[in-house]
């Protein structure tokens, strides 16, 4: 009996089993969108559109507990299953695999340049090369989360292989703390995102860079890598869990570092604008690893990731013979900073 009770305590997953207490959870329930899974298993009609490759075993449409999860912009309910319709829980899922309803053509999400290359990723390391690979790929971007709403994380799971013999019902959470599996490197603090995941189809994965962060280059604009998850198919693919991209470290020119900060600013903008947000995360793991946070519904918002450089403000004023302005009494010090108004006059004047 020992030795048996030895073996299996060896056997066990204690990263899997020591789960976060679920406090504050707002849980809800969502609707296996079948319609949605069945478009993801067809692979007629795709028409270059597809991002990331089908999976091989239907198992792959599956919802697991603690993934990502989404709602197509296209969904129908199943009328079926309510003779009300319009009260039917919104349809989620989770798995990418398949995807290209409603993308347009590789060849309008990837315009060609003058060279009739469709690629965009950074072929320098200019200022000016760093701006187009930015805004090219928050286009990409844009297209994407235009079809792909998040929702939130899922809390039970949903077996595709049941279909018709289960109900089509499981629940999902927007708040409370939780625990779930990263896609890469993350630190207690961190503001972590939902993202699109690098394309895993052969065609598409040469036109994007790959974010790699901590590396010399890490070229945070790009996509992470979704990472193989316990207990699911090699080639799932889901939504993955990342920090807001880090901001860039200080280079010798002042007017160069102040530009590609506000670069880098309205990028991080991007994400909450096209809601991105996951939560707070408040306790950091290597990427595959679980992490704790507490999900936005709960979370105080904000743009942190840890690993910024210095304040905006600071590069505003660095290597000029000004100091910093302090603000005291309504008066901006000293005088050679701008100075509040009201109703047109410097405050020193009032």
């Amino acid at each position: 009996m020992l030795v048996r009770a030895s073996a299996n305590m060896s056997n066990r997953d204690f990263a899997i089993s020591n789960r976060l207490h679920r406090a504050g959870a707002i849980d809800f329930n969502v609707e296996f969108p079948t319609r949605h899974a069945a478009m993801l298993k067809d692979t007629k009609g795709t028409n270059g559109k597809r991002l990331f490759q089908a999976c091989q075993d239907t198992d792959g449409l599956s919802v697991c507990e603690g993934e990502p999860i989404y709602t197509p912009k296209r969904f129908k309910g199943n009328h079926y299953t309510s003779v009300d319709s319009c009260r039917n829980p919104i349809g989620c899922i989770s798995s990418l695999n398949g995807f290209s309803q409603g993308l347009v053509s590789k060849d309008q999400m990837f315009k060609r340049d003058a060279r009739g290359s469709m690629s965009i990723k950074m072929t320098g390391s200019s200022l000016e090369d760093a701006k187009t690979a930015i805004m090219k790929h928050e286009r990409v971007r844009d297209m994407f989360f235009k079809e792909v709403h998040p929702m939130g994380v899922s809390v039970s799971k949903w077996q595709y292989s049941k279909l018709g013999h289960q109900q089509d019902q499981y629940v999902g959470t927007l708040g409370g703390m939780n625990t779930i599996y990263c896609d890469t490197d993350c630190q207690a603090g961190d503001i972590l995102v939902v993202d699109m995941p690098f394309p895993t189809e052969p065609e598409v994965a040469d036109l994007v860079d790959e974010a790699r962060p901590g590396t010399s280059t890490p070229t945070p604009w790009g996509f992470v890598k979704c990472v193989n998850k316990k207990g699911t198919p090699r080639e799932k693919v889901t939504l993955v869990v990342r920090p807001l991209p880090d901001l860039p470290n200080v280079v010798p020119s002042p007017d160069e570092n102040i530009q590609r900060r506000l670069m880098h600013e309205v990028m991080r903008s991007n994400f909450e604008r096209r809601g991105q947000i996951l939560g707070k995360c408040t306790r950091g793991a290597k990427k595959g690893e679980r992490v704790d946070l507490c999900l936005q519904a709960n979370a105080i918002g904000g743009s942190v990731n840890m690993n910024d450089s210095s304040s905006l403000l600071a590069l505003l004023f660095a290597n000029q013979d000004q100091q910093m302005p302090t603000y005291h009494a309504g008066v901006f010090q000293p005088g050679d900073a701008p100075q509040p108004t009201v109703s047109g006059e410097p405050a020193d004047k009032r």
